[in-house]
């Protein structure tokens, strides 16, 4: 994809079990914020050759690769959570 008018490879990794489960304290703030789940997941699962600063992403730029991404609504449907043993 072209990024500032540069051409940019853009790779998207899978993300696995433990990547998603490591998310659930952004969903189970008391104010969960997009912003933390977009930074996240764009450091966990982005790859960008030659390296970019997502920060500084346009609007445009930023929505095309979060296509790429799963959502967060995605990512709070593969997370496992589980009732205690001890609340049993």
């Amino acid at each position: 994809m072209e990024i500032d008018g540069d051409e940019v490879t853009i790779e998207v990794a899978k993300p696995t079990f433990f990547d998603v489960q490591s998310m659930s304290p952004i969903f189970l703030s008391s104010d969960p914020q997009l912003e933390d789940y977009w930074q996240e997941a764009f450091r966990r699962w982005v790859t960008a050759t030659p390296s970019i600063d997502f920060n500084q992403l346009s609007a445009e730029d930023g929505a095309e690769i979060a296509k790429m991404l799963p959502s967060p609504s995605e990512v709070v449907s593969w997370l496992n959570f589980q009732r205690a043993r001890s609340d049993e």
